[in-house]
Parts: C-alpha cells; sequence; structure tokens
C-alpha cells in the first residue's frame, strides 16, 4: 500500500512509502531503512494517497 509520510519533527518533509502488514504491525521501507510504526506512531503522521 502507497501512503504518503509527514515528519512533524522534519519541517514537515513528506516522503513516499510503501507499508505491508506483516505478524501485526507496519513495515516501512524507506531509502533500504526499516522503519517500524509501533515505534514511531507517535512522531509520524501517515495519509492515505
Amino acid at each position: 500500500m502507497k501512503h504518503s509520510l509527514e515528519h512533524p519533527h522534519k519541517g514537515g518533509t513528506k516522503y513516499t512509502i510503501f507499508t505491508t502488514k506483516q505478524q501485526n504491525f507496519y513495515q516501512l521501507i524507506y531509502t533500504n531503512l526499516l522503519v517500524y510504526v509501533e515505534h514511531y506512531h507517535d512522531t509520524l503522521v501517515f495519509l492515505q494517497d
């Protein structure tokens, strides 16, 4: 699923990411980095593209 990602602590910079639901959490794949929503849900805002 394609999402727009906004990081409020970085001046509202928006990224395009792809998420996959796996083992009860979402994996975010962005520039070869794997970030877990469950760790960052308090600082990231996700908007459906």
